[in-house]
């Protein structure tokens, strides 16, 4: 009895570099009962960076289980790896993805306030289904993990500091922490084709929740730790996308409470944001306006 092929599949999209296609599939090919499909989102000629038109032989949603699959180099990379479907159809047959996140943040200002404080969760998540309106059509993203931040205020001005006064140092550390989201809630899953040059109408709705036990504190605040996140994806204009978010926070989630609007683009987003931490005002500013730009990496 023959054994059963082995399924290599090699993703196609725009600008690859051929060679980095076109060297791997060569070996591949001579493997005893290989079997290779040329992957793209559409049957139609993906061209590389040097203008070379590459055939697929099946699309993302017809494809058949694949027992690996290639992604070739080429500038074309970094827009490819931020695709919304080609990003879930590499991770498709993962059961559980990895998820590590960070944040730091930090007030400097000349004889003011000088506060430095940062915040870390890793864990796992894996689409459970439910697609429904209230997600767009799309499955949701069950996720479980440790959520840890630092004293809210870590470095603050002496003077600021009453004579005699220790500070509290201690962290949050909210374990376990459950979040339900849908897909477009994390800025890998956004739909690229909205950063196109054209003018519409989105009205795109995401939204988190989640809710946590807080082990340890310095924040009088009872459990659970619970916080409820929307984002509005309004209109976008020649690729600039208008957006809106906003969160609200029980326990020791933070923020407490935080408003943003903004203008996004692949590469980063401009906006002004109000958010509340909840903070002792001599040592940080627990009620702050920012006006920020930011950049994705």
């Amino acid at each position: 009895m023959a054994p059963p092929p082995f399924r290599i599949g090699f993703l196609l999209f725009p600008r690859l570099t051929q060679l980095d296609l076109t060297g791997p599939y060569e070996i591949f090919s001579r493997l005893p009962g290989a079997e290779i499909e040329l992957i793209a989102k559409t049957l139609d000629p993906v061209r590389s960076d040097r203008g070379l038109a590459i055939v697929p032989t099946t699309t993302l949603a017809a494809c058949p289980p694949l027992d690996l699959v290639c992604v070739p180099g080429g500038p074309g990379t970094n827009d490819t790896l931020v695709d919304a479907e080609i990003l879930d159809f590499t991770i498709a047959d993962h059961v559980i993805t990895a998820v590590l996140w960070y944040e730091s943040r930090q007030e400097m200002r000349t004889g003011d306030f000088d506060n430095v404080s940062y915040s870390i969760s890793f864990g796992g998540q894996t689409g459970i289904g439910l697609a429904s309106p209230l997600s767009q059509g799309k499955p949701l993203l069950l996720g479980l993990e440790y959520l840890h931040r630092s004293a809210h205020a870590l470095a603050p001005a002496v003077s600021r500091v009453p004579p005699g006064t220790v500070l509290p140092h201690d962290s949050l550390n909210l374990v376990p922490r459950v979040r339900l989201q849908t897909v477009g809630w994390d800025l890998p899953y956004r739909e690229p084709s909205i950063y196109q040059a054209k003018t519409e109408w989105l009205n795109v709705f995401d939204w988190r929740v989640t809710i946590g036990y807080d082990l340890h504190h310095s924040r009088d605040r009872s459990n659970p730790a619970g916080q409820l996140g929307l984002n509005w994806d309004a209109i976008t204009i020649q690729g600039c996308v208008l957006y809106i978010r906003g969160i609200g926070s029980i326990g020791n989630e933070t923020p407490d409470w935080l408003g943003e609007f903004g203008v996004r683009r692949r590469a980063g987003k401009v906006f002004l944001r109000y958010e509340s931490y909840g903070l002792e005002s001599q040592l940080a500013r627990g009620n702050t306006l920012v006006a920020g730009i930011g950049l994705h990496l």
